[in-house]
């Protein structure tokens, strides 16, 4: 028997299978779906699918459905995902616009099929009204100066052919007073809200609940409290992007996708002895393959997620030729200890296979550390400037104002000292000034690690972890997904970034990138008033204020610039092109826009959102969420209250516990 293409169909948390069959009709298809779910009533939803690229694709007539099963059987799709989706709550309003005649002075009515509910219809001008039934079975929607009783006789009838009513006669005067006037709506409960604001969330996942409540009233002139405002910015976020404890399971659908579209990419995931999820990592080739042609560095960092699972996510970046971020590959832990970062440091060297020497460049994260030393012995570790200033800073905090800024002025001079003389006298200076603090601090801290003339490898001018702290920021906002939707949304960021510079690279017309090349034309600029005086060979001096020694041969300053950037200093430049050679041709390859471009010459493929041929009901493909620990570090406190304050109890949203914390700062563990 030939394969036939299945309709998952899904509403709210529940899921049908229809088949797609050459006799279904939409009729049919309206008819299965009322029976699988009683309290569905025909007319009062809407059906539509997604295909990849096309998203929301409706279906409300039989020529949708013929469309649908024909692009199943061209591309040979077996699953497809369809939604239900309530017009109004569970019983909502028939479409109303295309029946009745238009030509006379008529009302075409729909009307709730479900007991309380809506009454809409529309004037042959084209206004609209809504009228509230509170209880069509038991009350009539009165008013003092007229009244609508449906009965069928004389003020309204029904159309078989639309199943609408048509109202032959109004009175549309209303006499309840100014006192009955109010801005608060029992109807606007927070199903409504995640409905109206679903889209917006969908396009901005961090919408807090105090902007839906300003929305609201803005455009609605509704007052809604905080919490039924939360709530409906929670179900939408759950409709969007699905529930966190479920996406564990779609998570193994989604790691055998993405390894079928991209097979030569990384998707590990690592599950505990009771099918909970325990860590994964994602590795993508077409960056594998980039980064041969970047930087030989390895921005490295951990940020926390903001799920209700918590977690954390591990991240390599590199950084291209024009000064991009670049990321290699991604790890989301349960936590950010020393077993984590040594799992995830054998993963990146397993993928990457390191072919030249690579300096790692991060914070002193104690399990960081560690890893880096166990997994990679003999490469270079730079301690990101900006932590160890942060460090010191509160080291010695309790030094004036003033000492401190000079402290501090000599610990960056000494990070970025010419040479080892230099290098130990601004040491020795910043231990006098400093005093028993300051040398305590240094004591710990290897120079090999942050002084420029005793690291052993090239950093390239980059001092600071501060861009993997850019990558973090770059997914803020995806960090509060579902974990499949997490690691989906960064797939497409990056996916869409890699192909925005493949296109843009292509139409460079430089040898370097455009921001070095602009760098080289200020520089040029800086030196054209300087005299520049041959020693010998490659060796020249320029006269500048001071004057300095350029080694051409050895692309090095007196200055120490061309040495700590591995790019061409003022006096380089100014010396290169008195001896009238080509400045290219002193520049490091990775700056070069041919390298950039074949950094982005490969492309992530895209993870379809169909689901073929997949077992749902398999215990084989069961992941449940993990046993969430405690996050190290010391618990929050509180102050000691004053005699007599009084205190407001916060329930928190995520554990359910009373006057401890919120959701925001909920460090328990959940059982799920």
């Amino acid at each position: 028997m030939e394969d036939a293409t299945v309709l998952l169909c899904k509403r709210g948390d529940k899921s049908v299978a229809i088949i797609l069959s050459q006799n279904l009709d939409f009729q049919s298809l309206v008819s299965k779906l009322s029976h699988k779910w009683k309290d569905l009533t025909q007319g009062c939803f809407e059906i539509s699918y997604t295909l990849d690229g096309h998203p929301n694709c409706d279906v409300d007539c039989d020529e949708d459905l013929i469309a649908l099963r024909t692009l199943a059987k061209k591309f040979r799709i077996g699953r497809i995902d369809v939604f239900v989706h309530d017009l109004t709550g569970s019983n909502t309003s028939l479409n109303v616009g295309e029946y009745g005649d238009r030509s006379s002075s008529s009302l075409n009515i729909g009307l709730n099929e479900g007991g309380s509910g809506e009454l809409i219809f529309e004037i042959d001008n084209g206004s609209e009204m809504t009228l509230s039934l509170y209880d069509q079975e038991k009350k009539q929607l009165k008013s003092d100066a007229w009244r609508i009783a449906i009965k069928g006789v004389d003020q309204a009838r029904v159309e078989k052919p639309s199943g609408l009513f048509r109202i032959k006669e109004l009175m549309n005067e209303h006499s309840c007073g100014a006192a009955s006037l109010s801005t608060s709506s029992s109807r606007s409960s927070s199903g409504l809200i995640s409905r109206i604001f679903s889209e917006a969330i969908r396009l901005s996942p961090s919408k807090r609940p105090v902007d839906v409540r300003k929305e609201l009233k803005k455009d609605y002139g509704v007052d809604v409290t905080y919490r039924r405002a939360w709530m409906g910015v929670e179900k939408a976020r759950s409709f969007v992007y699905g529930d966190y404890t479920k996406s564990f399971n779609e998570l193994t659908w989604f790691v055998d996708s993405f390894k079928a579209s991209n097979p030569d990419s990384v998707c590990d995931l690592e599950r505990d002895e009771a099918r909970r999820f325990r860590r994964l990592f994602v590795g993508f080739a077409a960056c594998k393959h980039g980064f041969k042609f970047c930087l030989p560095l390895m921005f490295l960092d951990g940020t926390f997620l903001k799920g209700t699972h918590k977690g954390c996510l591990l991240a390599a970046c590199a950084k291209d030729g024009n000064r991009g971020l670049y990321p290699i590959g991604i790890a989301i832990v349960d936590s950010e200890n020393s077993e984590n970062w040594h799992w995830f440091m054998l993963k990146l060297r397993d993928f990457l296979d390191f072919d030249k020497e690579v300096v790692f460049i991060s914070d002193r994260h104690e399990g960081l550390l560690r890893a880096v030393e166990s997994v990679f012995p003999s490469s270079p570790h730079s301690y990101c400037l900006l932590h160890l200033k942060a460090n010191l800073r509160k080291h010695i905090g309790g030094l004036d104002t003033k000492k401190k800024k000079h402290i501090m002025a000599l610990f960056h001079r000494c990070a970025c000292a010419v040479n080892i003389q230099e290098c130990d006298k601004l040491l020795s200076k910043l231990k006098q000034d400093g005093g028993v603090k300051v040398t305590e601090f240094l004591s710990r801290l290897e120079n090999e690690h942050w002084c420029h003339p005793y690291f052993p490898g090239k950093r390239y001018g980059e001092l600071t972890s501060n861009l993997v702290e850019c990558f973090n920021n770059w997914i803020k906002k995806e960090r509060r997904l579902p974990i499949t939707q997490l690691v989906d949304k960064i797939r497409l960021k990056l996916m869409d970034q890699m192909c925005d510079r493949r296109e843009l690279a292509a139409k460079w017309k430089t040898v370097i990138c455009p921001k070095w090349d602009k760098k080289l034309v200020e520089l040029f600029g800086l030196s054209k008033t300087w005299n520049v005086v041959r020693a010998n060979g490659d060796l020249y001096e320029v006269q500048s204020d001071p004057s300095v020694s350029v080694d051409i041969a050895h692309r090095s300053c007196s200055c120490g610039d061309w040495q700590l950037n591995m790019f061409p200093c003022v006096h380089g430049v100014c010396a290169l092109k008195k001896s009238k050679k080509d400045l290219n041709d002193y520049m490091e390859r990775c700056f070069f826009s041919e390298s950039y471009r074949e950094a982005y010459s490969k492309c992530i493929n895209p993870v379809p959102r169909i689901w073929q041929n997949v077992d749902l009901d398999a215990v084989d493909d069961i992941l449940l969420p993990p046993l969430c620990k405690r996050p190290p570090g010391r618990p929050r406190t509180k102050r000691i209250p004053s005699t007599g304050a009084k205190t407001r109890k916060v329930t928190c949203s995520r554990c359910g516990q009373v006057g401890t914390h919120n959701r925001g700062t909920c460090k328990e563990p959940l059982e799920s």
